[in-house]
């Protein structure tokens, strides 16, 4: 009998334990969106800003949908087609349920930036931070995890040039805007399943 329930208590330990195996989900995005630069100069008015980014992120968490997950992240963005700006830093994913959740991404980086008048070295340091409402479903069969999220960027710019900006947009997965057209051509073209 003893050794009936120290069988039964191990199998539902090894279950448990298993359901609740780390794993980690991959996901990269396509961000456009407009705003605003407010420059810290004087008689500075604001000026509009478009941005196109690359992010990316690795969350690591339970092996199972709709669980908090945090992990490193990456954003790569130009703005107004006029600096090149890096930036790393940690994100956090809290489900609400259906797969959706709210992401947090705070991070510090470098811009680089074309100079114009009145001020002509506006390279320097960069914080940001990145509110969504994401829909990012859990793959249960593989790493990555597809992406799309509407989302709120605040932006400071430090060193010689200072400024903040706010910006909103959205973010489209990566696979969905490479990946998808690409698939549709070959399978019109060759008349065969791109995934054969």
């Amino acid at each position: 009998m003893i050794a009936r329930v120290a069988t039964a208590a191990l199998i539902f330990g090894l279950a448990a334990r298993a359901e609740a195996q780390p794993d980690v989900q991959i996901s990269s995005r396509l961000a456009l969106g407009g705003g605003a630069e407010f420059a810290q100069t004087e008689d500075a008015d604001p000026g509009a800003l478009f941005e196109l980014a690359l992010r990316a992120e690795a969350l690591f968490g339970d092996a199972i949908a709709d669980r908090a997950r945090i992990g490193p992240a990456i954003d790569v963005r130009a703005a107004n087609f006029r600096s090149i700006e890096l930036a790393g830093g940690a994100m956090a994913l809290l489900p609400i349920g259906s797969d959706f959740g709210i992401t947090l991404m705070a991070g510090a980086g470098y811009a680089l930036r074309d100079p114009y008048e009145p001020m002509q070295d506006r390279h320097g340091a960069i914080a940001l931070a990145t509110l969504a409402l994401a829909y990012r479903p859990y793959d249960h069969f593989d790493v990555y995890g597809h992406g799309v999220s509407l989302y709120a960027s605040g932006r400071a710019a430090f060193a010689r040039w200072e400024s903040w900006e706010a910006v909103i947009g959205v973010e489209v997965d990566l696979e969905f805007v490479v990946w998808s057209p690409i698939a549709f051509v070959i399978t019109a073209v060759s008349g065969r399943d791109p995934g054969e």
